[in-house]
């Protein structure tokens, strides 16, 4: 009797490199100044979004007029331009921290949710829908087609000329927002994580389909609040805050691994990836680790890194950016390898 198998093909990603040379950037003299989100379109091209001092911020110029602080700033390749971003309502001008972007090219990015650049000019896109709280996080795969999550479970659909609230079932501030083709059911899966705040025990994950909400299990993550996400579809999950949290495969009974014993200690705000074998994580006291599909690396111990808060980072290319703070000073670091 001949037996046969079939035979089957198994493709595995390179390992990426640890070896990121870094630069690091302090901004702002007066007040606390701070970054909270980064998007990078290419090596020399990166906006960062927060609220920078300078030392006449809230002050008069010569000719009375009122000095705003900056709320964003970009890196042209060789240096750092702060930028003053306006919303603009009832024709008057309006200025606010602005604490997320969402960049789908270098003509193409939003600001927050009402702020458009089309590579030539920032342009206001007035909200038609009462969006209470802040605005924590943006995803999407177009200017016609993305999400906005903030405070106290609100959850927001812009399909390019009108926005629908979604109802998320939760009170709890949302965080962060992600999402993944499957090629299977030839959709998008997207998740959002909620949270009290970094000390609670409370936390959901959401996985948002059809503009509703149903809620994902994480009866296994028993050390509190999550955070971030960053997935590939049904291939590797990630969820962090109190801890980091990893499974295969988002619809299976697979429970959640805890996988930041002996690695870190401290709480993780932000996580972002190009692929799962290069992953980049931030978060207090400075912490930064990169995942290149085989082993952890912390940079933690960089100089200047330790004493700071990281809130958000991104990853592309052989370029990663986090951003934060560092006492009262905005803080970017670079890293290139």
């Amino acid at each position: 009797t001949e037996h046969k198998s079939n035979q089957t093909e198994i493709t595995t990603l390179d390992t990426t490199s640890h070896n990121f040379t870094w630069q690091t950037f302090e901004f702002g003299q007066h007040s606390s100044s701070v970054l909270y989100d980064v998007a990078i379109i290419d090596e020399n091209n990166i906006w960062a979004v927060g609220e920078i001092f300078t030392t006449d911020s809230y002050t008069y110029d010569s000719l009375g007029n009122w000095i705003d602080p900056y709320n964003a700033i970009h890196w042209n390749g060789s240096v750092w331009e702060l930028v003053r971003i306006y919303y603009n309502y009832n024709g008057s001008k309006h200025w606010s921290p602005i604490r997320t972007i969402l960049a789908f090219s270098d003509s193409d990015i939003w600001f927050g949710a009402g702020i458009h650049w089309n590579g030539m000019a920032f342009q206001t896109k007035p909200m038609d829908i009462t969006f209470p709280y802040q605005i924590n996080k943006m995803w999407g795969i177009s200017s016609s087609d993305f999400y906005i999550v903030g405070n106290s479970g609100s959850i927001a659909h812009w399909n390019g000329s009108s926005w629908k609230k979604i109802e998320s079932g939760t009170n709890l501030n949302i965080y962060d927002i992600w999402g993944d083709y499957n090629k299977i059911h030839q959709s998008y899966e997207i998740i959002v994580v909620a949270a009290k705040h970094m000390t609670s025990l409370e936390r959901k994950l959401l996985i948002l389909k059809n503009n509703s909400t149903n809620e994902l299990s994480t009866t296994n993550i028993s050390q509190g609040s999550l955070h971030g996400i960053w997935f590939k579809n049904e291939k590797r999950y990630y969820v962090v805050g109190n801890g980091i949290y990893t499974k295969g495969k988002i619809s299976s009974l697979e429970n959640w691994k805890r996988i930041d014993n002996g690695l870190t200690q401290n709480y993780i705000y932000g996580i972002s990836g190009t692929d799962y074998n290069n992953i980049f994580l931030c978060g207090s006291f400075g912490e930064s680790l990169h995942y290149n599909g085989v082993s952890w690396q912390s940079y933690r111990d960089t100089p200047g890194f330790f004493k700071n808060e990281f809130f958000n980072t991104a990853i592309k290319g052989n370029t990663v950016v986090v951003v934060g703070y560092d006492g009262n000073k905005a803080f970017i670091a670079k890293g290139d390898n």
